[in-house]
């Protein structure tokens, strides 16, 4: 029996979504397909406070248990809860995802020392997906496809035909900026392009509302096209950092959530193009540089 719940939303006869329509820097949305004998979890909090209250919610909707979770890239906001799941729980991701998940570790909580993340054990995936794996849960079958490199150096999309949904990650991030510091700007145009051979009625952001169909998608492809043309004109134009912030607050996207993105992310492209120095991406200059483009001293984080 399958009862109601204020935290999660049914999207389809087999999907739920938990959207988290405030968003912000690690305020992820979460997934949830149940089957007749399992369920899977489509990512997992950063915050473990927050992770309780997703099995909670789980448990009291009546769903299957969660035999399966995929995390659809290594950031601590989509991987931190994995320390909560049953340890009987498979947990699949690309082979990339465990590497930077390893390899980063709980690093993402010093930056916010303040937040509450709880006492969180890094819990790779342990079932990778090199091309793609399908995971049954009794009834209903779930295609999980690794994408490539866009957000990060390996993303992945997890899509259940039967429902014509897809969970897309950080692919996707309706109304909210990109972020393309740990990803490949160029890649996810490519990427996008494959969301949308795919056809699905519902796609469901990592972060950020609901929208129809593929809108979302369009509008990335949108922020694209202006990103790579705004890295060129920030070349050629050879534009200093006060100059590319002031550019990035006069952007047609300066209304989304997060738009001090925008401003790292033609940094990001400047150094791929040999304009710029690594060290211009180092996190502490990068995050005091966006900060200040929304006139804060630092970065707010919501998680």
């Amino acid at each position: 029996m399958i009862n109601t719940s204020s935290f999660f939303t049914r999207l389809t006869k087999n999907t739920w979504v938990a959207t988290e329509e405030r968003g912000g820097w690690c305020v992820s949305n979460i997934g949830l397909i149940d089957g007749a004998d399992s369920s899977l979890l489509v990512d997992t909090p950063a915050t473990l406070r927050r992770m309780r209250r997703v099995l909670s919610e789980v448990k009291g909707l009546g769903a299957s248990m969660i035999k399966y979770a995929a995390n659809t890239h290594a950031h601590g906001d989509h991987t931190f809860g994995n320390c909560l799941l049953p340890d009987e729980c498979e947990i699949y991701g690309t082979p990339q995802t465990r590497h930077e998940c390893l390899r980063n570790g709980t690093n993402l909580t010093a930056l916010w020392p303040d937040v509450d993340w709880g006492e969180i054990v890094v819990r790779p995936p342990t079932s990778l997906v090199d091309t793609k794996t399908v995971v049954h849960l009794g009834g209903v079958s779930v295609e999980l496809i690794n994408a490539g490199a866009g957000h990060t150096k390996g993303d992945l999309l997890v899509l259940i035909p039967e429902d014509s949904v897809l969970f897309a990650g950080d692919l996707v991030m309706n109304r909210t900026t990109p972020f393309y510091l740990f990803g490949d700007i160029v890649a996810s145009r490519s990427t996008l392009e494959f969301i949308l051979d795919l056809h699905p009625d519902f796609i469901v952001p990592g972060h950020g509302p609901m929208l129809p169909g593929v809108r979302g998608v369009l509008e990335g492809l949108e922020y694209l096209n202006w990103l790579q043309s705004s890295i060129d004109f920030a070349i050629d134009s050879d534009m200093d950092d006060e100059q590319i912030v002031q550019f990035c607050a006069n952007s047609p996207f300066c209304c989304w959530a997060e738009p001090e993105r925008s401003v790292a992310n033609i940094l990001v492209g400047m150094t791929a193009l040999g304009a710029r120095d690594n060290k211009d991406l180092e996190w502490s200059r990068l995050s005091k540089l966006m900060a200040a483009s929304i006139g804060q001293e630092t970065l707010t984080c919501h998680a």
